[in-house]
Parts: structure tokens; sequence; C-alpha cells
């Protein structure tokens, strides 16, 4: 594998805004199906963020592996979901078990031969998800890694204790999951992850749950690696406006793609929900 496959994804921004600011970072909701035709519900979490960037000279940069984890395990951990509170946090209060496994995704060779992505198999015979040891023959379709699980929990188990599956770029504790699900007994799933990554503007925590509309903010920034032919990108906060301009390297200037970020000196509302 070429070492430009495997260069990270970078995102920087430069904090042109006159005014100190906090950034985040978080990935579009995979494509999940589940036995090859329904979907699943899958949440989406911020993966990391920075606070204190300085203006006008200061900067701050994303890097994220393209190199993904699997991960599975128990989270329950209570969120500080004070809507006036900037600096939103975990309590502090609950648990958290996560067994972690690398994985490939589903690709073609040099001769346009299909390579099936890594496929794990999850068991919870001890009341927790865990990966099994064995190995198990590829079955990743093309961009997707597959889990499968067993019959030895109930969906009511799982969602009573939490049970979650997921994928991360890193194995650190303070780096976020992508996105989380629930599973289901006797499945079969293929998980492809997206290339579209948002930035927000705001106080926000690593494991912070997005909401369906953050998105769509106007103090968030679309970020879309599948279509911009770079794995590098820069983004400009100015002070005109509250924009952010899209500037991918090598071009002259910046593109024409600007992005409202007005009033963006506060925290974006995420509207917790984690019923």
């Amino acid at each position: 594998m070429s070492k430009s496959t495997m260069a990270p994804y970078i995102v920087s921004i430069n904090n042109q805004s006159n005014i100190k600011q906090a950034y985040a970072i978080f990935a579009a909701a995979p494509t999940i199906k589940r036995n090859g035709d329904s979907t699943v519900d899958v949440v989406t979490r911020i993966i990391t963020s920075v606070r204190g960037v300085a203006s006008p000279q200061g900067q701050a940069s994303f890097m994220l592996s393209k190199k993904l984890f699997a991960t599975c395990g128990v989270y329950d951990v209570e969120a500080d979901l004070s809507p006036q509170n900037q600096h939103r946090k975990r309590i502090g209060t609950g648990i958290e078990v996560v067994d972690q496994r690398p994985v490939n995704l589903g690709c073609s060779d040099e001769r346009g031969r299909p390579v099936p992505g890594t496929t794990l198999r999850i068991e919870c015979s001890d009341g927790t998800p865990v990966f099994t040891k064995e190995e198990i023959t590829p079955s990743g379709v093309t961009g997707c890694f597959s889990i499968l699980t067993g019959r030895d929990f109930s969906v009511k188990e799982a969602r009573h204790n939490q049970y979650v599956v997921g994928f991360c770029s890193s194995m650190r504790q303070n780096i976020g999951p992508y996105a989380t699900f629930v599973p289901e007994p006797g499945q079969e799933y293929q998980i492809a992850p997206s290339k579209i990554f948002y930035v927000a503007v705001g106080q926000f925590n690593p494991y912070d749950l997005t909401s369906p509309t953050l998105k769509d903010s106007s103090s968030t920034c679309k970020v879309d690696f599948g279509t911009l032919g770079t794995d590098q990108v820069t983004l400009i906060h100015n002070d005109t406006g509250g924009l952010i301009r899209m500037r991918v390297p090598g071009e002259e200037g910046p593109s024409p793609g600007n992005f409202d970020v007005s009033g963006s000196s506060g925290s974006a509302d995420m509207g917790l929900n984690i019923n």
C-alpha cells in the first residue's frame, strides 16, 4: 500500500476572526446494511476538539488516520446536558468497556479483482461484547468491513446494558468514535465509513453525541474528501461576516465555496438527547 494511500486526512483552521475560538470535528454517518438489506440506526459523535485557538495568527489542525479500528463494548457514561454550559462534558458517572481491532475496507487490486474487507465476530457470553480471536474469512464488500453477531444476547439485553459497536481512527481513549450503534443478535453488518467530515465552531468534547441539525448549522463546515481530490484542506475563519473559506493546497486562492458561520463565537447547540 502506497504512502499516499495511508496519508492522514488533515483539516487545518486559520483563526482570523479576531476572537479566540474552539473547534470540533465529526464524521458523516456511515452506511450500514444489516443482513444485506435493511439499514441501521446509527449516531455520530464528536471525534476530537480544540480550544483556545488564538487570533489572528492562531491555527488548529485535525489529523485523522485512514487506518480504522472496529470497536465494541459497553458505553454508559452520563453527559452534562445543560444547554447553557459551553464546557459540556462527561460527568464521570458510569462505565466504559471497549474492545478494538484494526480493519481493512473492501477494495479492488491492481487488476480490478475484489479484495474483501475485514470480518470480525462479536460474542457476549460474559455480559460484555468482545471480538473473538478466531480468524474469519474476510467478507466486507467494497468500501466496507463486516461485523457478525451471535445469538448469546438479546435485543433487550443490548439496550439495557448499553452495548455498542462502532469504529474510530485511534485507540487513544480521548479520541471519540466516528459512529456507534446498538447491535442485534444473529446479524451480519456491512459498515461503510464516510469520507465526509464536519468542522463545528464551539465548545465540544470527544464522545459528545451530535444532533441531526448540527451538520446543517450555520457554524459548521462540510469537508468531503471523497470529492476534493486531496487529503489536506485549510479552512479560514475570517473577520468579515464570520466566514469559513475552504482552500485546497495548490490553488492560487480560496475556493469559491464560502460557509457562513456568523455568530460562531458562542457554542453551537447540539440538542443532546440520549434517551
